[in-house]
């Protein structure tokens, strides 16, 4: 939790000096919907950087968090996972208002499994491609994607909740 919120804080005062139309650099926050196919719901929150002098605008760096907690766990008895991601996604186009996009993407998830399962793996590195494109309208943003993580479990060699093949959405605000 001190993690999330110490995110949001440093994320809205980078924001407070994006506020010139004139600036190089420019930050998007949104959500994250991400659905690992056949299995769980796992949503939360975005975060991205980039500049207009670094690859010809071309290359964004960012961050995910999210949890099953606010997806398929919302109000059941499913299992509570979360992940951190941080991300480097290069931008096909950017400056047409539909991007073909790929990520790579490197982080850590942790699943809650309780007392009874203290014998199986509850936490794993996080690898994965993505690939997918942006539409973006005046300041917002739509990104569609799917993705395979390099690294996934069974439940007795890593963690179970991984699975190999997702899709998701984005949906994102622009501050420039």
């Amino acid at each position: 939790m001190k993690f999330i919120l110490i995110t949001l804080f440093v994320s809205f005062s980078l924001f407070n000096n994006a506020q010139s139309s004139d600036s190089a650099h420019h930050y998007s926050l949104g959500i994250r919907l991400k659905k690992y196919v056949g299995f769980y719901w796992v949503n939360g929150m975005t975060a991205e950087w980039h500049s207009t002098k670094l690859l010809n605008n071309k290359l964004y760096l960012g961050m995910n968090i999210a949890s099953s907690k606010l997806g398929s766990a919302l109000n059941t008895n499913a299992l509570t996972t979360w992940e951190a991601e941080i991300y480097s996604m290069y931008l096909f186009r950017p400056l047409k208002p539909f991007n073909p996009l790929i990520k790579l993407n490197i982080g850590m998830a942790n699943a809650q499994l309780g007392t009874s399962y203290a014998s199986i793996p509850s936490r794993s590195m996080l690898l994965s491609i993505e690939t997918g494109f942006n539409y973006l309208y005046r300041n917002n943003v739509v990104r569609f994607m799917g993705g395979y993580n390099l690294i996934t479990g069974n439940g007795l060699s890593g963690l179970g909740t991984i699975y190999p093949i997702y899709t998701g959405i984005c949906l994102m605000r622009s501050f420039n």
